[in-house]
């Protein structure tokens, strides 16, 4: 028997993972919902995935559950923009309309995502 303690996410209880924010859940979510709908393959997927990581790994201070899902997040939007035909632009106006949204909610009301058209 091992002394070694698996990080949080990779640990389970009651049988499903525990993740330390929601949008780690989401991402990874998002990733495996565009797989099962044809959008990505699973190997692009796994090959975008594996260079994000190995990018992250080279950060120093980066190899780390952190790291791990900001590599995740670097690998979704490659995919997205290499296999779905979304542009860098569209994914900086998401993001900004997300950052707005979210800044300008009052605390405990639903976020609601304006798009720019």
């Amino acid at each position: 028997m091992s002394d070694l303690t698996i990080p949080s996410p990779f640990q389970e209880q009651d049988g499903t993972p525990v993740f330390k924010e929601a949008w780690q859940a989401e991402v990874l979510a998002i990733a495996q919902s565009l797989i099962d709908n044809g959008a990505i393959s699973g190997m692009d997927w796994a090959k975008a995935l594996g260079f994000a990581l190995r990018s992250v790994q080279h950060d120093e201070g980066r190899d780390n559950i952190a790291g791990y899902y900001d590599a995740v997040l670097l690998a979704l939007e490659a995919v997205v923009q290499a296999d779905c035909g979304v542009d860098m632009g569209t994914l900086d106006e998401t993001r900004q309309a997300w950052v707005t949204a979210y800044e300008t909610t009052p605390h405990g009301q639903p976020v609601h995502l304006n798009l720019p058209r």
